[in-house]
């Protein structure tokens, strides 16, 4: 076990806990929670393991592997879910596959991004 203290309160996370720092990484946003340690560790194995998650969820760990990253154009598309474990020396691999498991086009930005879309989606006349 080991004793994390927040600045406020102290903690004892032991297996199969984490800590995690919000974005400001100030003592105050201090999150422990439950991890499923397989899953956390995958990474060193060359693995992403994604366990029936949104996209809003997975973009995050799925844009560590890219040289430019997913972005979301709707609530809906972010809704969307996936799972599978996908080798992180060809995730490019798997965005390349989206389309066929997700009802999701992508489109290259000209920054280098690449946006995920709804393929029901429907512009309105301009």
């Amino acid at each position: 076990s080991v004793n994390v203290n927040s600045g406020v309160a102290e903690q004892t996370l032991t297996r199969g806990m984490q800590a995690r720092y919000g974005a400001g990484g100030t003592q105050q946003e201090l999150t422990i929670s439950k991890t499923d340690t397989h899953q956390t560790l995958a990474w060193r194995q060359g693995q992403l393991i994604l366990d029936n998650l949104t996209l809003a969820e997975a973009l995050p760990q799925i844009n560590r592997y890219l040289p430019a990253p997913l972005v979301l154009t709707s609530p809906a598309v972010a809704k969307l879910r996936i799972g599978g474990i996908y080798n992180t020396g060809d995730i490019q691999g798997m965005v390349k596959m989206l389309p066929k498991i997700l009802p999701v086009n992508l489109k290259l930005q000209n920054d280098g991004s690449t946006q995920i879309m709804s393929r029901y989606m429907i512009s309105s006349p301009q």
